[in-house]
């Protein structure tokens, strides 16, 4: 509670005495991992590091532990490491992610590190795990989102499979108005411009009274 409310020299004071006075307690390498997590907070980087390094594998029980090293360890090679690192780390993170909403923000923080340093094609592979494990409008944003990056890759014969695949799907059907309008530009940019001019044309015809996007 201490270390979720920034009071980290609280918190590091609570999990040195629990590491202190009860050597052999269950809690001991999950205090040990949060005190880790605790020096990260207080700017201490290399003393995190040199932490989570002294955690006796062999304690280590859980999926949970596993997720927060690897949590600890990409944050420390925000600072420290290279971009690859990083993303090695969020990944593992996502495979110990004990439930899905843990799973759903961590593939959340690898496409915005992964859009921060523009890489589409990254960023593209991790919108579509986004979209396997997120709730509904999360995950429709996710394709959406897939679908501008795809098309800014000049990837037309993959983009216009899946937004056919998509006007298939009930659960699009509040985006169907958008698909047809990304299928439209990627005809256009890959220069089916006949085509290109019958789709924007058949948007502005089932559209002008319904929505200002036609």
């Amino acid at each position: 509670a201490s270390f979720l409310r920034d009071e980290t020299a609280i918190a590091k004071s609570y999990f040195k005495q629990l590491i202190r006075d009860y050597p052999e307690s269950k809690y001991r390498s999950l205090s040990e991992i949060w005190l880790a997590y605790t020096y990260l907070r207080m700017g201490m980087i290399d003393t995190a590091r040199n932490q989570i390094e002294s955690i006796h594998e062999g304690l280590l029980k859980g999926d949970e532990q596993y997720y927060l090293i690897h949590n600890i360890l990409a944050e420390i090679s925000m600072a420290k490491d290279s971009i690859e690192s990083i993303y090695s780390h969020y990944e593992k993170a996502v495979g110990f992610a004990p439930t899905k909403s843990k799973k759903t923000a961590t593939y959340g923080k690898l496409v915005k590190i992964a859009e921060d340093h523009q890489d589409k094609e990254r960023a593209s592979q991790y919108l579509l795990m986004l979209a396997e494990v997120a709730p509904d409008n999360i995950r429709i944003d996710s394709r959406m989102k897939w679908i501008t990056y795809q098309r800014e890759l000049g990837n037309y014969d993959e983009i216009i499979s899946e937004i056919q695949r998509m006007l298939g799907m009930s659960e699009f059907e509040s985006e169907y108005l958008h698909l047809e309008l990304e299928l439209g530009k990627v005809y256009m940019e890959s220069g089916d411009l006949s085509l290109a001019k019958e789709l924007f044309s058949q948007i502005v015809g089932n559209y002008i009274k319904k929505n200002e996007t036609a």
